[in-house]
């Protein structure tokens, strides 16, 4: 229509002709951490499955595999949902951003969770100064629900997403047969130390104990602890594991806590550490 606009063609129909049926609503998948100024995250896509299903498409630009560079505009996606209304709309966006699967790479997919979820979004009253206002870095980084932190534990022990790799399936050791691991999400740190007991394990999280018991079940981990049993989706990479929580993905950096005591945080402080890739024009130093 715009071709034939420009060549001097008139619409084919009138005003009246269009007539308005349900409600859209569209999210932009970036490759960018809201948490850290979103800055772009470059790296490979290690697991990409985005939702589908009635009221939800797709537009896609990037597959499993695809390298993420600093030379192009960071967004990988766009989706797309559709309701009856508004409200029907949003739900259906909110449920699919829950199941959207993309590992590798940092991305604003919890931020765009937390604003459909926002009721000040969900009332239609958000301004150019909602995000400024309503969503700190501390805000978006937030807290992890013991549960997938859990979680996140049982699928270091039992192996998932380890994909033949006996070094990632072992998981962190130490003496005395227990499990010992550090866990990431922004400025939070959680210390996991879990000792196995037969099929029971004891598991700490920062100083507070839970006992639990761990399952697999295809791509999820069950979680039995506290008399209630959880079922979680987790996606894992060398570096990072995904828990996705009550339709909430939380993408945690796994270090060892051995790790942490033998390089303590302060050796960067004589050093300096780039927020992204770049390129070194020069080094004026000997």
């Amino acid at each position: 229509l715009q071709l034939q606009i420009a060549a001097g063609e008139p619409l084919p129909f009138a005003q009246g002709d269009i007539k308005f049926r349900g409600h859209a609503v569209e999210c932009r998948i970036y490759a960018e951490d809201p948490t850290n100024d979103y800055l772009p995250s470059a790296g490979r896509i290690t697991a990409f499955a985005p939702p589908s299903g009635h009221g939800i498409r797709n537009d896609i630009g990037v597959y499993e595999g695809f390298e993420v560079s600093t030379y192009y505009d960071p967004m990988l996606a766009k989706l797309l949902t559709w309701g009856r209304d508004r409200a029907k709309a949003i739900a259906i966006m909110r449920a699919s951003l829950g199941r959207y699967r993309l590992g590798g790479v940092k991305t604003n997919i919890p931020l765009l969770q937390a604003i459909v979820s926002h009721p000040v979004f969900q009332a239609g009253e958000a301004t150019t100064e909602f995000l400024q206002g309503q969503f700190t870095p501390e805000s978006l980084s937030g807290g992890v629900p013991e549960e997938a932190v859990l979680a996140a534990f049982g699928a270091m022990v039992l192996g998932l997403g380890a994909n033949g790799d006996p070094w990632l399936a072992a998981g962190p050791w130490r003496l005395a047969g227990t499990r010992d691991l550090q866990l990431r999400l922004g400025p939070a740190v959680y210390a996991v130390v879990g000792r196995r007991t037969g099929a029971d394990w004891t598991v700490s999280v920062n100083g507070k104990e839970h006992a639990a018991r761990f399952a697999v079940r295809g791509d999820k981990i069950l979680v039995e602890s506290g008399g209630t049993t959880r079922s979680s989706r987790v996606s894992r990479t060398g570096s990072a594991i995904e828990v996705t929580e009550r339709g909430q993905t939380y993408h945690l950096e796994l270090s060892h806590a051995e790790e942490k005591r033998a390089h303590p945080e302060g050796h960067r402080e004589k050093g300096l550490a780039a927020p992204m890739p770049g390129l070194v024009l020069r080094v004026l130093v000997r």
